[in-house]
């Protein structure tokens, strides 16, 4: 069965119109501008937990099998 996709409009100034359409080259639509553009800028909540993550002191591989009760 194949995908079937849905369009809406999207409200954006005259300006931010013209600044895509700077983009929109190759034949890419404004939809693979958009999510090239999604995907290259992860949200602040994604940086936010790499530097939590990077806090957390390293365990071994014996600690973290201790810890799981393995």
């Amino acid at each position: 069965m194949a995908a079937t996709s849905r369009y809406t409009s999207v409200p954006v100034r005259a300006t931010t119109l013209h600044a895509l359409q700077a983009y929109r080259v190759g034949g890419k639509s404004y939809d693979e501008i958009i999510l090239d553009f999604i995907e290259s800028n992860p949200p602040a909540s994604f940086w936010k937990e790499i530097e939590r993550r990077s806090r957390q002191p390293d365990l071994s591989l014996d600690e973290v099998r201790r810890k799981l009760g393995l």
